[in-house]
């Protein structure tokens, strides 16, 4: 999709995420995933190290929590 497609999935997505509550296992890969798409968000606004960064860390989310793909 276009970058703004992109941007509205990964903000609808991060502002679901954040109305969750979760159990106490998975506080912190909430809070990873919260903040792997908060930087995500600020790459798709335009800042390229953010963008790296949050493409980083959902990978490695996903990479060890392969429930997730």
């Amino acid at each position: 999709g276009t970058t703004e497609e992109r941007l509205a999935a990964i903000t609808k997505t991060r502002d679901a995420l954040l109305l969750l509550t979760v159990p106490k296992e998975y506080t912190d890969l909430h809070l990873k995933l919260v903040i792997a798409l908060s930087q995500l968000e600020s790459g798709y606004k335009g800042d390229a190290d953010k963008l790296a960064s949050g493409q980083k860390n959902l990978r490695e989310i996903y990479d060890s929590n392969s429930w997730l793909r």
